[in-house]
């Protein structure tokens, strides 16, 4: 479903003001490598080519969903979508798909600013990787057990 840029800058700016940021604010916290006028020209729709890696950093920032901004860049459509869902913490987890604990999860790591929420989320985004891990290696230890049973 892809959407005009205008469609795109004015989601964009929508949530960063539904987080109480400014420009700036945004540009010094996230570390994206952009002026403070770039980011307002993105907003405004004024920009017609918008880099995909560009729109997956500001994602992972403001806590959304990468193939959302993606989708409304026309880079991805919902094929796409269902053969690379995202579910890593860190990479950003849909709106729709959030339990109650991720929500406040996210909630709280919103509340802090600059580093203390980059080490927040990458603490989060640490121990879903160690996670994820030790389910695989569960995995793999049932499957090896099914194998030498049969």
């Amino acid at each position: 479903m892809k959407l005009s840029m205008e469609d795109l800058g004015r989601r964009l700016k929508e949530i960063r003001e539904e987080k109480g940021l400014t420009i700036k604010e945004v540009i010094e916290q996230s570390k994206i490598n952009c002026s403070e006028e770039y980011l307002s020209e993105i907003e405004k729709g004024e920009v017609k080519r918008i880099s995909p890696v560009f729109l997956k950093e500001l994602a992972i920032f403001y806590v959304e969903d990468p193939f959302d901004f993606l989708d409304l860049a026309g880079y991805v459509g919902k094929a796409e979508r269902r053969e690379y869902p995202i579910s890593k913490f860190g990479e950003g987890i849909s709106h729709r798909s959030r339990s109650p604990i991720i929500s406040r999860i996210i909630e709280v790591g919103n509340s802090f600013n600059g580093e203390e929420r980059k080490d927040f989320f990458g603490k989060i985004d640490l121990a879903a990787r160690r996670a994820a891990r030790r389910t695989e290696e569960e995995a793999g230890q049932r499957s090896e057990a099914d194998s030498k049973i049969k």
